[in-house]
């Protein structure tokens, strides 16, 4: 996989959508559609899943075999059950991958295939219910971004072998990337961790909202209060905004050798905005 950091963006993305979307559940269908048809483009996920599958039915066989010669009761099958499969992304994937083979076709009713229960047909779809469906979704994008991750770091240990190589040819100083697991921010050969926090704190998700809506573009400060920092629209001030752009620079011109201070563009006022200054060229 050659480009983690943009992928992991655009399942981020799919996930935030989730939570926008609030009185349909077809409206979640699609989403969770949009999803698996982008992680089934990928070989090496594929083949991760393709594994927890394997390993899901070998444990559920095993359970079955125990239980039916009588090595294990009912209620210790149960416990295995809860224990072994229920917490193996399988459960929760093959549910989904159901969804996107059944709408695929548009002669299949999802309705008829799947079990649905008719409180969710309601429209608005309840919140507690709404939730629950996220949170099994949620089981699988976690497995899954735990697995980028690591593929990630291993592509990293594996570059290290030709580190000296690369420094010697160095990083383009106007070349910038974003990793947002670890909040680093790297611009040329520097390194600048936007939040020291694991959660991400307002510098943090300013940042990664306006690189998820197109670093380019200029993002009115508006739609990141309402959208990322979660402002009630009729709470909107600029300065919260304003401030965290100015933060955010004023830390990358304090930890580069080469005093960077103009990475983010932004102007000042209600009607604010900000963006990458596009002397800087994404690494995407």
């Amino acid at each position: 996989m050659s480009n983690i950091i943009l992928f992991k963006i655009e399942l981020e993305r799919l996930v935030k959508q989730l939570h926008s979307i609030n009185d349909n559940i077809f409206d979640m269908f699609h989403v969770f559609y949009d999803y698996v048809s982008i992680i089934e483009k990928q070989p090496e996920i594929k083949e991760m899943l393709k594994n927890e599958g394997s390993k899901y039915d070998k444990l559920h066989s095993k359970m079955l075999e125990d239980y039916n010669t009588k090595k294990i009761s009912k209620e210790q099958m149960h416990i295995l059950h809860q224990r072994n499969l229920m917490t193996n992304i399988w459960f929760n994937y093959g549910y989904f991958e159901a969804l996107k083979r059944i709408m695929d076709d548009p002669k299949n009713d999802i309705v008829m295939q799947l079990p649905i229960r008719p409180i969710d047909l309601e429209i608005p779809l309840a919140p507690y219910r709404k939730q629950l469906h996220i949170d099994d979704f949620m089981v699988v994008h976690n497995k899954i971004m735990s697995f980028l991750n690591k593929l990630e770091f291993s592509q990293v240990d594996g570059a290290n072998d030709d580190v000296g190589q690369k420094e010697s040819e160095g990083i383009p100083s106007n070349q910038w990337s974003y990793n947002e697991e670890t909040k680093i921010l790297s611009i040329g050969n520097e390194r600048v961790k936007i939040s020291k926090l694991r959660s991400a704190t307002k510098q943090a998700m300013l940042f990664e909202y306006l690189i998820s809506n197109g670093p380019y573009q200029q993002t009115n400060y508006y739609d990141i209060s309402v959208s990322a920092f979660k402002v009630d629209e009729n709470d909107y001030k600029c300065t919260s905004c304003l401030t965290a752009c100015r933060s955010i620079n004023d830390k990358i011109r304090k930890n580069t050798a080469l005093k960077i201070d103009d990475f983010l563009d932004f102007s000042t006022g209600k009607n604010g905005w900000v963006k990458v200054n596009s002397k800087y060229i994404s690494a995407y």
